[in-house]
């Protein structure tokens, strides 16, 4: 690995269901017959302990249906213009062909019923667009053509961007609009300010202005109310991050480079700790921004940067339980590619219950003999 996000270890707990690999016990073997070369006198039979069963913890094979969620993200060409994809739990993904271009950002509203994406002929030139999660009701939000990156607010009414009045000074500032129509609304002055997302109470934005440090604004003045730092050991550019569906944690992509690692703000942001221990940069690693939780925040839904996948990956995720093609790994890969594209910025919704709740998963566990 090339490098070490934080100068320390910091754990938090998540309800993560993954745990570590037991270790096996090893046996030890003496050759009957032959003579000690030291004492001359018979070797002493040593009876060989079978090996006691592994357990190897892994994510197994889940669907979107044992995950409790649907999925929409872009599908994207060689040439950079993607498609905006929706798949369902329990059906194939569905392509929505007025969404094409571009994307900076796709998000689910609340209740599942609607998407909010953000895309246009360049990275430059974006537009809000809302739609309805089956596809119709195709409606144009912005048209100034500088709104990237939305996220909704819990009531499902409004919808906060970054803004760019001037590309040039930066993404910035932060801006709401009705989700229904009408004006836009600046809610903070800094052309710095980006990647924000509404916490699930409302009662703040969290956004990246700076590298290497976590905002929280408020969503109606803009108001600092905390800043939060990362712990690394180099310089970072801003990040990306998306609040749990608890509103406890914020999950974020950092970049530092060309490498990327997805960090993990816990316990109502007092602790801290990175998923896969140095900075990922291997093909099956998580890379591109915009992560998204499973419903019992066990889990992070990614997307490479490099090999386009769509991977599934544990919270307590280490370097070594990284590998997709490890059966105790704690990252596979959920949905592969079609050939020559990539996939990325996977928004997740959860599926309702009977009982009104998000469904809870855990990882499969496998006994092998080792």
């Amino acid at each position: 690995m090339r490098g070490k996000l934080f100068d320390r270890p910091i754990l938090i707990t998540l309800g993560i269901a993954a745990t570590a690999v037991i270790g096996m016990s090893v046996a030890l073997v003496c050759n009957v017959g032959e003579t000690d070369r030291v004492t001359g006198r018979a070797a002493t039979r040593t009876s060989t302990p079978t090996p006691t069963p592994e357990l190897q913890v892994g994510l197994g094979s889940p669907t979107l249906a044992d995950l409790g969620i649907k999925l929409a993200y872009a599908r994207v060409e060689n040439t950079g213009a993607g498609t905006l994809v929706i798949h369902p739990p329990d059906g194939d993904p569905v392509d929505i062909a007025a969404a094409r271009g571009v994307f900076t950002g796709i998000a689910w509203s609340p209740d599942g019923q609607r998407l909010a994406v953000s895309f246009g002929p360049s990275a430059a030139n974006q537009d809000i667009y809302v739609l309805n999660a089956d596809g119709t009701n195709f409606t144009r939000l912005t048209t100034d053509g500088r709104s990237k990156r939305p996220t909704w607010s819990p009531d499902g009414e409004t919808i906060a961007f970054s803004n760019s009045a001037d590309p040039a000074a930066g993404p910035g500032p932060i801006a709401t609009a009705s989700a229904a129509g009408g004006g836009t609304t600046p809610i903070t002055g800094d052309a710095a300010a980006d990647y924000a997302s509404w916490r699930p109470d409302g009662s703040s934005l969290a956004i990246s202005r700076e590298p290497g440090v976590v905002t929280l604004v408020s969503p109606t003045t803009g108001a600092v109310i905390q800043r939060v730092e990362l712990l690394h050991d180099g310089p970072l550019t801003r990040s990306s991050w998306v609040w749990s569906m608890d509103g406890t944690s914020l999950a974020g992509v950092t970049r530092r480079g060309e490498d990327y690692a997805i960090v993990i703000l816990g316990d109502n942001l007092t602790a801290q700790r990175q998923v896969g221990g140095a900075f990922l940069g291997t093909p099956n690693d998580p890379g591109w921004p915009h992560p998204s939780w499973t419903p019992d925040g066990s889990m992070i839904i990614a997307a490479s940067a490099v090999t386009g996948e769509i991977i599934l990956v544990s919270v307590d995720a280490t370097s070594e339980t990284m590998p997709v093609n490890d059966p105790t790994s704690l990252a596979i890969v959920l949905i592969d590619p079609p050939v020559g594209t990539k996939l990325a910025f996977p928004a997740v919704s959860p599926l309702p219950t009977a009982g009104g709740g998000a469904p809870q998963v855990r990882a499969e566990e496998t006994v092998g003999t080792g």
